[in-house]
């Protein structure tokens, strides 16, 4: 419908339905686009982000909106290149894949092996206790969203859909004393996750567990594992929202039912430049993958 589209990303938003639909889906490092005007779910998880038909056209708009610290050179902007994949140190973190749905882990397979011919080094890696990551952005986004929408909620309650009205209801039980002991989590999650960078360039992993799921689905059997819709899209994107990082989707083949499947490239705080150059690198390779 557009050639290119601004959402937010609280714990996925941008990236889930880019991968979901087939097209690119960046969420840049947390603070490099300005939220002036946005109607926040949590001031200090949302990142605004772009869904665009290529990397390169990502690229453009972030050169265009990213706060002029973002830049290396105020005139010129990004002149972003692609990067040669050769040599590149990818990390695999393993203890967050699994359950992928088959088709999913045939894509992200066959990525991995491609990028692996093009001369990238493939490196297991472990987030640090990734239950920790989603619990402390599940209190923090929910105590957030109940702070900001506390006197809407009062004077417009019916207003609201059934979904959000007792997501903020729960936002509104938590303690003080528990978001602040999440912020404290975070800040040490967040180190951690940055020391991984010392061994490794990007993140590799899929976007989401599963292709786009029926309408009105609640549940889903991954595996083995019967887990709901909500938490199979979110937990292989939100644990970089609770670290601020940047991280992109790029369309990575289908399914056997011909539902697209996202590739979710990571890098460092901060490390925005690299990791679209990286992206650039596999966007040239990634469409040549057809159905498993």
């Amino acid at each position: 419908m557009s050639c290119a589209a601004i959402g937010s990303d609280t714990a996925g938003s941008i990236r889930i339905p880019a991968s979901l639909c087939g097209v690119v889906g960046y969420k840049p490092t947390y603070g490099l686009v300005s939220r002036d005007g946005v109607i926040p779910l949590s001031w200090s998880l949302d990142s605004i982000g772009f869904l665009t038909k290529s990397v390169r056209d990502a690229i453009i708009l972030a050169s265009v909106t990213f706060t002029e610290a973002a830049t290396h050179d105020p005139k010129s902007g990004w002149r972003t290149r692609p990067l040669k994949l050769r040599g590149l140190r990818l990390g695999i973190p393993r203890n967050v894949l699994e359950p992928l749905e088959e088709d999913v882990r045939r894509r992200y397979e066959a990525s991995l092996n491609m990028a692996e011919k093009e001369g990238a080094k493939l490196m297991k890696v472990q987030l640090e206790n990734p239950q920790a990551m989603a619990a402390a952005r599940n209190i923090i986004v929910h105590a957030e969203a109940a702070s900001y929408h506390r006197e809407w909620m009062r004077d417009h309650f019916a207003d609201y859909g059934k979904d959000v009205r007792e997501r903020l209801l729960q936002g509104l039980l938590i303690p003080a004393t528990t978001y602040l002991a999440a912020q404290r989590v975070r800040r040490k999650l967040t180190a951690s996750f940055r020391r991984l960078f010392k061994r490794v360039d990007l993140l590799v992993l899929p976007t989401t567990c599963i292709a786009a799921p029926r309408l009105k689905t609640s549940r889903v059997v991954v595996g083995n594992t019967s887990m709901d819709v909500r938490t199979a899209l979110l937990r292989l994107t939100e644990p970089f929202n609770l670290v601020g990082a940047p991280a992109i989707s790029i369309p990575c083949g289908v399914t056997r039912e011909i539902l697209p499947v996202g590739l979710q490239l990571v890098g460092d705080v901060m490390a925005d430049q690299r990791l679209l150059s990286a992206a650039l690198s596999f966007e040239k390779v990634l469409p040549r993958l057809g159905p498993p």
